[in-house]
């Protein structure tokens, strides 16, 4: 921080009064000619305080100015310092999915029908959607305990909580109107009474009537992100429709949150201590976070899968739908360093074909977490625990390096509460080191507390 060692008011004050006491009263043997800032209420008192006051204001302007020279501590002309270096500023994002809502057969819901989510965040339909009776094959219906898993032929565009109506199995038991838990973009599972035979047998097909609506969020942020399940509503009843819809399992997703000045210097700073040529192990991940919005890690691996081969994984650990990118996600960092962006050229090194280029999102090792004792168990401490967690898999976790056991504990232990607490704990899982793979990384899953 490029700080000054700038006195305080009281001081300049001090200063001043002793310098007028110093400069005056030297020499003067006539009392009456004499002056004494401190009396209260006096004339000379209020002229030192107001020259003070003035000193100290010109005082933070300089430590101001002095701020903004550097790009650590700018934050009035951060812009300026983010053009000088070419860091992109990412601005708010809207995110858009798909919702399939029940209702009558042929009954229309218009382009720009609002929808909302029951914390008010609104969606738009991108386009007319109209209600209709889909039947679609089953490739095979497998079934442990209750639970009977459905795979369809094609993608099914069902929700979780959709009824549907199965027909055409040898098993009657498997031949149901359900709701269903939609588990894959042609998976899903639903309930069955008794043990019928598996897998199912015959030809089976699954039939739902409702509408597939294409949603855009009304507000640019992560929050309008929504994960697959999650009800969003009519704000206005339509005939023929259901009020309640549910999101698809490719989920409403692309909201990002515009940069905040924290993140934008740490952008700046990784530009400016960093010069090296862009396909490089050090290169290749500024210039995929300074040219894709929301890549916050990237971990390059040399000739994998073979020599003159380059893979890279990356995560976006700021979103609020998954960490772990997408395919598509993982399309577009590709067709990046191959292509470039509006305004900068791609990187792919001349003597390198774009199939040995593999960008891929890592494969998750989700780390569950269960406590058996914890003490305190408040509130307080559960939510303490929950953020150092939460940082430490966003931040600390490598591609293919395992998670040891010292780690995960200490970071528990060494959380603080409001009140300044420790917690005393004792965990069930993970009962040791997390074995990490090849191409894989520890994601932080559920926390349950006793």
């Amino acid at each position: 921080m490029a700080d000054l060692n700038l006195p305080s008011i009281d001081t300049v004050i001090n200063n001043l009064s002793t310098d007028l006491i110093s400069s005056v009263n030297t020499g003067q043997t006539d009392i009456t000619k004499q002056i004494n800032p401190n009396i209260r209420n006096s004339l000379i008192l209020a002229v030192v305080k107001s020259m003070g006051a003035g000193f100290d204001d010109n005082y933070r302007l300089v430590q101001e100015a002095i701020n903004e020279f550097f790009p650590q501590t700018t934050t009035l002309y951060i812009d300026r310092w983010l053009g000088l270096y070419g860091v992109n500023k990412q601005q708010a994002t809207q995110s858009s999915g798909n919702i399939t809502i029940e209702g009558t057969a042929s009954t229309i819901i218009l382009a720009g029908t609002t929808f909302t989510t029951p914390g008010g965040i609104q969606y738009s339909s991108d386009a007319s959607a109209t209600v209709n009776t889909s039947t679609i094959g089953i490739t095979s219906i497998t079934r442990v305990g209750s639970t009977a898993t459905v795979t369809t032929s094609s993608n099914h565009n069902l929700a979780t909580s959709i009824s549907t109506t199965l027909a055409g199995s040898d098993q009657s038991e498997y031949n149901l109107t359900t709701d269903v838990i939609v588990t894959g973009l042609n998976t899903f599972t639903y309930q069955v009474v008794g043990t019928p035979t598996t897998p199912a047998t015959g030809t089976i097909t699954v039939s739902f009537t409702a509408a597939n609506v294409s949603l855009t969020s009304s507000l640019s942020a992560a929050a309008s992100n929504q994960d697959s399940g999650v009800q969003i509503s009519l704000v206005s009843p339509l005939s023929g429709v259901n009020t309640d819809g549910f999101v698809q399992f490719s989920t409403i997703s692309g909201g990002r949150d515009a940069d905040t000045t924290p993140q934008l210097t740490a952008r700046l700073l990784d530009k400016t201590s960093n010069s090296a040529a862009p396909f490089t192990v050090q290169g290749i991940p500024r210039f995929i976070k300074k040219n894709v919005a929301g890549v916050t890690r990237v971990f390059p691996q040399r000739a994998t899968p073979a020599a003159g081969q380059a893979t890279i994984y990356f995560m976006r650990d700021n979103d609020t739908d998954s960490t772990i990118p997408s395919s598509s996600e993982a399309a577009v960092v590709k067709a990046a360093i191959i292509s470039g962006v509006p305004g900068v050229d791609g990187v792919l090194p001349l003597e390198m074909a774009e199939a040995d280029l593999i960008v891929s999102p890592p494969t998750a090792v989700v780390m569950d977490f269960t406590f058996t004792t914890l003490s305190p168990n408040t509130d307080d401490m559960q939510n303490a625990i929950t953020e150092s967690l939460t940082d430490f898999f966003k931040n600390n976790t490598i591609l293919e390096t395992n998670v040891r056991a010292t780690q995960y504990n200490n970071i528990i232990f060494s959380t603080l509460d409001s009140n300044g607490n420790q917690p005393a704990f004792a965990l069930s899982a993970p009962s040791g080191d997390e074995t990490i793979g090849e191409g894989e990384i520890a994601i932080l899953g559920t926390i349950s507390y006793p």
